[in-house]
């Protein structure tokens, strides 16, 4: 909130600010779950439980680690 600017022009700024930061921090995950999407909805499920558990759970940055291991495997093995 600290860019905030009155009036629709300012709400305007604000959420194109909002919307460029949010693509340049998760394009990948957005990536991932339109081509998990198209593939198959499960895989698209085990993505948004595997960043629930990483925002909501105590430990959530362990879950993040061992997610992101997890896929380095299986990209590994499927290689």
């Amino acid at each position: 909130m600290t860019g905030w600017q009155p009036g629709d022009p300012g709400a305007m700024k604000i959420g194109l600010s909002h919307g460029a930061y949010c693509l340049g921090y998760c394009w990948l995950l957005m990536a991932f779950l339109f081509a998990g999407g198209v593939i198959n909805l499960l895989w698209v499920v085990g993505i948004a439980l595997l960043v629930l558990g990483e925002r909501v759970l105590l430990r959530g940055n362990f879950i993040g680690r061992f997610g992101g291991i997890g896929m380095l495997a299986l990209a590994t093995y499927m290689m």
